[in-house]
Protein backbone atom coordinates (compact mmCIF):
# COMPACT_ATOMS: atom_id res chain seq x y z
CA UNK A 1 0.00 0.00 0.00
CA UNK A 2 2.76 2.49 0.90
CA UNK A 3 4.78 1.71 -2.22
CA UNK A 4 1.84 1.16 -4.61
CA UNK A 5 3.30 -2.16 -5.71
CA UNK A 6 2.99 -5.89 -5.26
CA UNK A 7 5.29 -7.47 -2.67
CA UNK A 8 7.50 -8.88 -5.43
CA UNK A 9 8.42 -5.31 -6.39
CA UNK A 10 8.92 -4.02 -2.85
CA UNK A 11 10.58 -6.98 -1.12
CA UNK A 12 13.46 -9.25 -2.08
CA UNK A 13 13.48 -13.05 -1.69
CA UNK A 14 14.48 -12.76 1.96
CA UNK A 15 11.54 -10.53 2.80
CA UNK A 16 13.61 -7.35 3.16
CA UNK A 17 12.72 -4.12 1.37
CA UNK A 18 14.55 -3.67 -1.92
CA UNK A 19 17.03 -0.75 -1.84
CA UNK A 20 15.28 1.39 -4.46
CA UNK A 21 11.71 1.18 -3.14
CA UNK A 22 10.11 4.64 -3.33
CA UNK A 23 7.11 4.74 -0.98
CA UNK A 24 4.56 7.44 -0.27
CA UNK A 25 6.29 8.92 2.83
CA UNK A 26 9.53 9.43 0.87
CA UNK A 27 7.69 11.09 -2.03
CA UNK A 28 5.88 13.41 0.36
CA UNK A 29 9.04 14.15 2.32
CA UNK A 30 10.74 15.25 -0.90
CA UNK A 31 7.73 17.49 -1.54
CA UNK A 32 8.22 19.25 1.80
CA UNK A 33 5.97 17.21 4.08
CA UNK A 34 6.89 16.11 7.59
CA UNK A 35 6.20 12.39 8.02
CA UNK A 36 5.23 10.43 11.11
CA UNK A 37 4.41 6.74 11.58
CA UNK A 38 2.86 5.33 14.76
CA UNK A 39 2.40 1.57 14.98
CA UNK A 40 0.59 -0.57 17.56
CA UNK A 41 3.47 -3.01 18.11
CA UNK A 42 3.84 -4.89 14.82
CA UNK A 43 7.34 -6.16 13.83
CA UNK A 44 6.19 -6.80 10.25
CA UNK A 45 6.16 -3.08 9.44
CA UNK A 46 9.26 -2.02 11.38
CA UNK A 47 11.45 -1.85 8.28
CA UNK A 48 9.42 1.11 6.96
CA UNK A 49 10.89 3.26 9.75
CA UNK A 50 13.67 4.48 7.45
CA UNK A 51 11.17 6.46 5.34
CA UNK A 52 9.66 8.50 8.20
CA UNK A 53 10.99 11.52 10.08
CA UNK A 54 9.38 10.22 13.26
CA UNK A 55 8.49 6.58 13.85
CA UNK A 56 7.23 4.74 16.94
CA UNK A 57 6.50 1.01 17.13
CA UNK A 58 6.42 0.17 20.83
CA UNK A 59 10.20 -0.02 20.89
CA UNK A 60 10.05 -3.31 19.04
CA UNK A 61 13.12 -2.65 16.89
CA UNK A 62 15.49 -2.76 19.87
CA UNK A 63 17.54 -5.88 19.10
CA UNK A 64 19.03 -5.83 22.61
CA UNK A 65 15.66 -6.14 24.34
CA UNK A 66 15.44 -9.64 25.80
CA UNK A 67 13.23 -11.29 28.37
CA UNK A 68 14.92 -12.11 31.65
CA UNK A 69 13.08 -15.43 31.74
CA UNK A 70 10.26 -17.40 30.13
CA UNK A 71 8.25 -16.63 33.26
CA UNK A 72 8.36 -12.91 32.41
CA UNK A 73 7.22 -13.60 28.84
CA UNK A 74 4.23 -15.68 29.91
CA UNK A 75 3.35 -13.40 32.82
CA UNK A 76 2.87 -10.53 30.36
CA UNK A 77 0.94 -12.66 27.90
CA UNK A 78 -1.36 -14.11 30.57
CA UNK A 79 -2.05 -10.65 32.00
CA UNK A 80 -3.14 -9.38 28.57
CA UNK A 81 -5.39 -12.41 28.15
CA UNK A 82 -7.00 -12.03 31.56
CA UNK A 83 -7.70 -8.35 30.93
CA UNK A 84 -8.59 -8.95 27.24
CA UNK A 85 -6.28 -6.02 26.55
CA UNK A 86 -4.21 -5.25 23.47
CA UNK A 87 -0.43 -4.92 23.55
CA UNK A 88 -0.81 -1.31 22.43
CA UNK A 89 -4.27 0.21 22.28
CA UNK A 90 -5.61 2.48 19.59
CA UNK A 91 -5.82 5.25 22.21
CA UNK A 92 -2.09 4.93 22.89
CA UNK A 93 -1.23 5.16 19.20
CA UNK A 94 -3.53 8.15 18.76
CA UNK A 95 -2.09 9.94 21.79
CA UNK A 96 1.46 9.67 20.45
CA UNK A 97 0.31 10.61 16.94
CA UNK A 98 -1.48 13.68 18.30
CA UNK A 99 1.63 14.83 20.19
CA UNK A 100 3.62 14.70 16.94
CA UNK A 101 0.85 16.22 14.83
CA UNK A 102 0.18 19.30 16.97
CA UNK A 103 3.89 19.97 17.50
CA UNK A 104 4.73 19.82 13.77
CA UNK A 105 4.26 22.79 11.48
CA UNK A 106 3.52 22.82 7.77
CA UNK A 107 2.15 19.97 5.65
CA UNK A 108 2.20 16.58 7.38
CA UNK A 109 1.75 12.95 6.44
CA UNK A 110 0.61 10.76 9.33
CA UNK A 111 0.34 6.96 9.22
CA UNK A 112 -1.36 5.19 12.14
CA UNK A 113 -1.35 1.40 12.06
CA UNK A 114 -3.79 -0.07 14.59
CA UNK A 115 -4.06 -3.70 15.71
CA UNK A 116 -7.51 -3.81 17.32
CA UNK A 117 -9.23 -6.12 14.78
CA UNK A 118 -6.30 -8.57 14.70
CA UNK A 119 -5.61 -11.76 16.60
CA UNK A 120 -5.35 -12.08 19.53
CA UNK A 121 -8.93 -10.83 19.66
CA UNK A 122 -8.91 -8.76 22.84
CA UNK A 123 -11.94 -6.44 22.90
CA UNK A 124 -11.60 -5.50 26.57
CA UNK A 125 -13.28 -7.07 29.58
CA UNK A 126 -16.71 -5.52 29.03
CA UNK A 127 -17.11 -6.60 25.43
CA UNK A 128 -15.60 -10.02 26.15
CA UNK A 129 -18.19 -10.40 28.89
CA UNK A 130 -20.89 -9.97 26.23
CA UNK A 131 -19.48 -13.08 24.57
CA UNK A 132 -18.82 -14.87 27.88
CA UNK A 133 -15.56 -14.47 29.78
CA UNK A 134 -14.97 -18.15 30.49
CA UNK A 135 -15.60 -19.19 26.88
CA UNK A 136 -13.50 -16.24 25.67
CA UNK A 137 -10.54 -17.39 27.75
CA UNK A 138 -10.97 -21.00 26.69
CA UNK A 139 -11.17 -20.07 23.04
CA UNK A 140 -8.19 -17.73 23.13
CA UNK A 141 -5.97 -20.34 24.79
CA UNK A 142 -7.13 -23.04 22.35
CA UNK A 143 -6.40 -20.82 19.37
CA UNK A 144 -2.96 -19.90 20.68
CA UNK A 145 -2.19 -23.61 20.92
CA UNK A 146 -3.76 -25.00 17.77
CA UNK A 147 -4.29 -22.09 15.35
CA UNK A 148 -6.21 -23.36 12.30
CA UNK A 149 -7.04 -26.62 14.11
CA UNK A 150 -8.99 -24.78 16.81
CA UNK A 151 -11.80 -26.93 18.21
CA UNK A 152 -15.17 -26.64 16.45
CA UNK A 153 -16.93 -25.58 19.64
CA UNK A 154 -14.67 -22.53 19.90
CA UNK A 155 -15.01 -21.20 16.36
CA UNK A 156 -18.24 -19.29 16.97
CA UNK A 157 -16.73 -17.70 20.07
CA UNK A 158 -13.60 -16.77 18.16
CA UNK A 159 -15.66 -15.08 15.45
CA UNK A 160 -17.74 -13.27 18.06
CA UNK A 161 -14.57 -11.97 19.73
CA UNK A 162 -13.29 -10.79 16.36
CA UNK A 163 -16.41 -8.73 15.73
CA UNK A 164 -16.24 -7.36 19.25
CA UNK A 165 -12.75 -6.03 18.50
CA UNK A 166 -14.13 -4.40 15.36
CA UNK A 167 -16.98 -2.95 17.42
CA UNK A 168 -14.50 -1.61 19.97
CA UNK A 169 -12.59 0.25 17.26
CA UNK A 170 -15.85 1.55 15.78
CA UNK A 171 -16.70 2.99 19.20
CA UNK A 172 -13.34 4.75 19.43
CA UNK A 173 -12.62 5.93 15.91
CA UNK A 174 -14.21 9.38 16.28
CA UNK A 175 -12.21 10.28 19.38
CA UNK A 176 -9.04 8.74 17.93
CA UNK A 177 -9.14 11.14 14.97
CA UNK A 178 -10.53 14.23 16.70
CA UNK A 179 -7.17 16.06 16.61
CA UNK A 180 -7.04 16.17 12.80
CA UNK A 181 -7.78 19.40 10.97
CA UNK A 182 -11.17 19.62 9.26
CA UNK A 183 -9.55 19.99 5.83
CA UNK A 184 -7.22 17.00 6.30
CA UNK A 185 -7.35 14.27 3.68
CA UNK A 186 -8.15 11.10 5.62
CA UNK A 187 -8.09 7.46 4.48
CA UNK A 188 -9.14 4.60 6.76
CA UNK A 189 -8.84 1.03 5.55
CA UNK A 190 -7.94 -2.49 6.63
CA UNK A 191 -5.36 -4.81 5.14
CA UNK A 192 -7.40 -8.02 5.38
CA UNK A 193 -10.41 -9.77 6.84
CA UNK A 194 -10.60 -13.30 8.25
CA UNK A 195 -11.75 -16.56 6.68
CA UNK A 196 -14.64 -17.23 9.06
CA UNK A 197 -17.00 -18.10 6.19
CA UNK A 198 -14.57 -20.91 5.38
CA UNK A 199 -14.45 -22.13 9.00
CA UNK A 200 -10.93 -20.99 9.80
CA UNK A 201 -9.54 -17.94 11.56
CA UNK A 202 -6.73 -16.96 9.26
CA UNK A 203 -6.19 -14.52 6.41
CA UNK A 204 -4.11 -16.41 3.88
CA UNK A 205 -6.48 -17.16 1.01
CA UNK A 206 -7.99 -14.54 -1.27
CA UNK A 207 -11.62 -15.22 -0.47
CA UNK A 208 -13.97 -12.25 -0.49
CA UNK A 209 -14.17 -12.05 3.31
CA UNK A 210 -10.38 -11.56 3.31
CA UNK A 211 -9.89 -9.15 0.41
CA UNK A 212 -13.01 -6.99 0.71
CA UNK A 213 -12.21 -4.47 3.44
CA UNK A 214 -13.60 -1.12 4.58
CA UNK A 215 -12.51 2.11 2.92
CA UNK A 216 -13.56 5.37 4.56
CA UNK A 217 -12.30 8.72 3.31
CA UNK A 218 -12.65 12.43 3.97
CA UNK A 219 -11.71 15.18 1.53
CA UNK A 220 -10.87 12.62 -1.15
CA UNK A 221 -13.65 13.10 -3.73
CA UNK A 222 -12.02 11.00 -6.47
CA UNK A 223 -13.04 7.75 -4.74
CA UNK A 224 -16.74 8.58 -4.98
CA UNK A 225 -18.56 6.10 -7.19
CA UNK A 226 -15.53 3.83 -7.68
CA UNK A 227 -16.63 0.22 -7.26
CA UNK A 228 -13.27 -1.51 -6.93
CA UNK A 229 -10.25 0.15 -5.39
CA UNK A 230 -7.08 -1.77 -4.63
CA UNK A 231 -4.59 -0.98 -1.91
CA UNK A 232 -2.21 -0.24 -4.79
CA UNK A 233 -4.45 2.66 -5.81
CA UNK A 234 -4.54 4.48 -2.47
CA UNK A 235 -1.12 6.17 -2.61
CA UNK A 236 -1.54 7.48 -6.21
CA UNK A 237 -5.01 8.75 -5.29
CA UNK A 238 -3.60 10.68 -2.31
CA UNK A 239 -0.87 12.24 -4.46
CA UNK A 240 -3.45 13.18 -7.11
CA UNK A 241 -5.42 15.02 -4.42
CA UNK A 242 -2.26 16.94 -3.50
CA UNK A 243 -1.26 17.71 -7.08
CA UNK A 244 1.92 15.62 -6.91
CA UNK A 245 2.95 13.26 -9.71
CA UNK A 246 3.40 9.63 -8.61
CA UNK A 247 6.69 7.79 -9.24
CA UNK A 248 6.78 6.09 -12.64
CA UNK A 249 7.40 2.66 -11.08
CA UNK A 250 4.20 2.69 -9.04
CA UNK A 251 1.65 0.12 -10.21
CA UNK A 252 -1.54 1.66 -8.84
CA UNK A 253 -4.00 4.02 -10.52
CA UNK A 254 -5.76 7.16 -9.36
CA UNK A 255 -9.22 6.21 -8.12
CA UNK A 256 -11.12 8.22 -10.73
CA UNK A 257 -9.17 6.39 -13.46
CA UNK A 258 -9.83 2.89 -12.12
CA UNK A 259 -11.89 0.86 -14.57
CA UNK A 260 -14.40 -1.78 -13.50
CA UNK A 261 -14.24 -3.30 -16.97
CA UNK A 262 -10.95 -5.07 -16.28
CA UNK A 263 -10.43 -8.07 -14.00
CA UNK A 264 -9.15 -7.37 -10.48
CA UNK A 265 -5.83 -9.16 -9.87
CA UNK A 266 -4.73 -10.16 -6.38
CA UNK A 267 -1.75 -11.71 -4.61
CA UNK A 268 -0.84 -12.63 -1.05
CA UNK A 269 2.72 -13.76 -0.44
CA UNK A 270 3.65 -15.53 2.78
CA UNK A 271 6.57 -17.71 3.78
CA UNK A 272 4.51 -20.86 3.43
CA UNK A 273 2.71 -20.19 0.16
CA UNK A 274 1.87 -17.73 -2.59
CA UNK A 275 -1.81 -17.05 -3.18
CA UNK A 276 -2.93 -15.47 -6.46
CA UNK A 277 -6.28 -14.68 -7.99
CA UNK A 278 -8.29 -12.80 -10.58
CA UNK A 279 -11.94 -11.82 -10.34
CA UNK A 280 -14.62 -10.09 -12.35
CA UNK A 281 -18.11 -9.11 -11.24
CA UNK A 282 -19.36 -12.68 -11.50
CA UNK A 283 -16.35 -15.04 -11.69
CA UNK A 284 -13.23 -15.67 -9.65
CA UNK A 285 -10.24 -17.97 -10.07
CA UNK A 286 -7.63 -18.66 -7.36
CA UNK A 287 -4.27 -20.41 -7.72
CA UNK A 288 -2.06 -21.34 -4.77
CA UNK A 289 1.65 -22.23 -4.97
CA UNK A 290 2.79 -24.33 -2.02
CA UNK A 291 6.37 -24.55 -0.78
CA UNK A 292 6.58 -28.20 -1.85
CA UNK A 293 6.07 -27.16 -5.49
CA UNK A 294 2.44 -28.23 -5.74
CA UNK A 295 -0.35 -25.95 -6.95
CA UNK A 296 -4.07 -25.80 -6.31
CA UNK A 297 -6.80 -24.22 -8.45
CA UNK A 298 -10.20 -23.03 -7.27
CA UNK A 299 -12.84 -21.13 -9.17
CA UNK A 300 -16.20 -19.73 -8.15
CA UNK A 301 -19.41 -18.44 -9.69
CA UNK A 302 -19.77 -15.25 -7.63
CA UNK A 303 -23.14 -14.38 -9.14
CA UNK A 304 -24.74 -17.50 -7.64
CA UNK A 305 -22.23 -18.23 -4.88
CA UNK A 306 -21.01 -14.90 -3.46
CA UNK A 307 -19.75 -16.57 -0.26
CA UNK A 308 -17.52 -18.90 -2.31
CA UNK A 309 -18.79 -22.09 -0.73
CA UNK A 310 -18.82 -24.23 -3.90
CA UNK A 311 -15.50 -24.70 -5.68
CA UNK A 312 -16.28 -25.57 -9.29
CA UNK A 313 -12.79 -26.74 -10.24
CA UNK A 314 -13.60 -30.44 -9.81
CA UNK A 315 -16.59 -30.18 -12.13
CA UNK A 316 -15.34 -27.94 -14.91
CA UNK A 317 -12.43 -25.91 -16.18
CA UNK A 318 -12.35 -22.24 -15.13
CA UNK A 319 -13.26 -19.61 -17.74
CA UNK A 320 -10.46 -19.40 -20.31
CA UNK A 321 -10.29 -15.62 -20.18
CA UNK A 322 -9.71 -15.64 -16.42
CA UNK A 323 -7.13 -18.42 -16.67
CA UNK A 324 -5.12 -16.51 -19.27
CA UNK A 325 -5.38 -13.30 -17.26
CA UNK A 326 -4.15 -15.05 -14.11
CA UNK A 327 -1.27 -16.80 -15.88
CA UNK A 328 -0.10 -13.51 -17.40
CA UNK A 329 -0.33 -11.83 -13.99
CA UNK A 330 1.70 -14.61 -12.36
CA UNK A 331 4.35 -14.61 -15.09
CA UNK A 332 4.81 -10.85 -15.17
CA UNK A 333 5.34 -10.66 -11.40
CA UNK A 334 7.25 -13.91 -10.77
CA UNK A 335 4.50 -14.97 -8.40
CA UNK A 336 5.18 -18.69 -8.76
CA UNK A 337 8.27 -18.34 -6.54
CA UNK A 338 7.54 -18.64 -2.85
CA UNK A 339 9.22 -15.98 -0.73
CA UNK A 340 10.76 -17.14 2.51
CA UNK A 341 10.37 -14.84 5.50
CA UNK A 342 13.54 -13.19 6.75
CA UNK A 343 14.67 -13.23 10.37
CA UNK A 344 14.65 -9.46 10.56
CA UNK A 345 13.98 -9.08 14.25
CA UNK A 346 16.13 -10.90 16.74
CA UNK A 347 14.97 -9.59 20.10
CA UNK A 348 12.94 -11.85 22.33
CA UNK A 349 10.23 -9.21 22.53
CA UNK A 350 9.83 -8.92 18.75
CA UNK A 351 9.87 -12.70 18.28
CA UNK A 352 7.26 -13.12 21.00
CA UNK A 353 5.10 -10.45 19.41
CA UNK A 354 5.20 -12.19 16.02
CA UNK A 355 4.28 -15.44 17.71
CA UNK A 356 1.39 -13.80 19.54
CA UNK A 357 0.10 -12.32 16.27
CA UNK A 358 0.24 -15.74 14.61
CA UNK A 359 3.13 -15.11 12.20
CA UNK A 360 5.59 -17.61 13.71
Amino acid sequence: MLASSLPTASYDDSGSLVPDVNPLPRVLSEAGYSTGGFIASNPNVQQWEQYFDTFWNDGIADATEQYTSKIEKWRKRILKTVLMRKQVSAETVARRAKQWYVSTNGPRFLWMHLMEPHFPYYPGIRKAADVGLFSSYQTTVDFHRHREAVADEHRDTLEALYYKTVERLDDQIGSILDFLDDDATVVITGDHGEEFQHDVATHDHLYEECVTVPLLTNNLPSVSGVEYLRHLDIAPTILDRLGIDPPAEWEGDVAREVSTKHPVRMANILGKAVYTGVRTDDRKILKTFETDGSTAIEWYDLANDPAEQHDLSERSEPPEMLSKELDAFIDSNDLDTVRQDAEQFISDVATDRLEELGYV
